[in-house]
């Protein structure tokens, strides 16, 4: 059990690093589109109904690859918080 969640807390570090990153580095990707945006987070809300951390990292991972408003990427980051708790409920609350 204390594995996985060293696991979790693990993912989380580095995926709070990445989006500090991106946020550094933010101007040189392209920005996303609202339309996109809206998908990636149904998809998200979708894995999160069904406990799916898995799908639930990799569309992170996508958004990562985008130049999010502000707004957005306080809400990412909220979404990572929560994915490092395996709180799904608190993910889909936040979308």
């Amino acid at each position: 059990m204390f594995e996985y969640i060293e696991v979790a807390r693990k993912l989380g570090d580095e995926l709070s690093g990445l989006m500090d990153e991106d946020q550094d580095a933010g101007k040189n990707k392209p920005e996303i589109a609202v339309e996109e945006l809206r998908e990636a987070y149904s998809k998200i809300k979708e894995f999160a109904e069904d406990c799916n951390d898995t799908g639930i990292e990799d569309a992170m991972e996508a958004l990562a690859k985008y130049d999010l408003p502000e707004a957005e990427i306080e809400k990412v980051n909220a979404i990572n918080a929560a994915l490092e708790n395996f709180d799904f409920d608190g993910i889909v609350e936040l979308l």
